[in-house]
């Protein structure tokens, strides 16, 4: 849904209608602070003036929140309305994205990776080892550890991420004490919510506001 759809919006949106003449439709993963925490969400559609973000998350009209779409940067805004799990961001300051570059790059998108320290299982050769996963993104995770002898990239792999339970991998790089993995399946936003509330919130880094 647009923003120009909320009656609290309409006059902003009429207002700035030259500098903003539309929405875009984006549909990806992103990444928000919340009062020093991380989450994830699900960016719907931006525009200079705000975005729209699912959120698995309790927020109230007026919360501040900074979110990262992997294009633009860590973005400042409020909350300007919310429709269930839905909430309707207002930007600090007009953020750009109607450019060739801007489109580039999302077309390039890779997940939002969110840190955390989260004890795994992965079964690589038939063998089972103990990890610890310090980063995670719908499409896959950072495995910090040494992979097993001989162990290449491309080899498939099992990975036990909490309750999500084992999921299917492949092998996707290989370096000095850790190694990344891609999910045979994307997470959803909630699954990777519910990891989240596991991992131990102290350890989560912050976002840079915007310059």
């Amino acid at each position: 849904m647009a923003y120009h759809q909320h009656s609290d919006f309409q006059e902003i949106v009429e207002r700035r209608r030259e500098d903003d003449p539309r929405t875009q439709t984006v549909y990806r993963p992103c990444a928000l602070e919340i009062a020093e925490n991380l989450y994830p969400g699900l960016l719907r559609n931006i525009s200079e003036h705000g975005a729209q973000i699912d959120v698995f998350h309790d927020l109230e009209v007026g919360d501040m929140v900074i979110y990262d779409d992997g294009v633009r940067g860590a973005i400042e805004g409020h909350v300007l309305w919310r429709e269930g799990d839905r909430y309707g961001i207002r930007n600090s300051e007009k953020a750009s994205v109607y450019t060739s570059r801007y489109f580039e790059r999302g077309n390039a998108y890779r997940s939002i990776r969110i840190p955390i320290e989260l004890a795994s299982t992965t079964w690589i050769r038939g063998s089972a080892n103990p990890f610890v996963i310090s980063n995670i993104s719908l499409s896959g995770a950072q495995i910090s550890g040494a992979v097993p002898n001989g162990a290449e990239v491309g080899e498939l792999c099992t990975v036990r991420i909490g309750k999500v339970g084992d999921i299917s991998c492949s092998i996707r790089w290989i370096d000095n004490g850790c190694f990344g993995v891609k999910f045979s399946r994307l997470l959803t936003v909630r699954e990777l919510t519910e990891l989240l509330v596991i991992n131990d919130a102290g350890n989560s880094r912050k976002f840079e506001p915007s310059s």
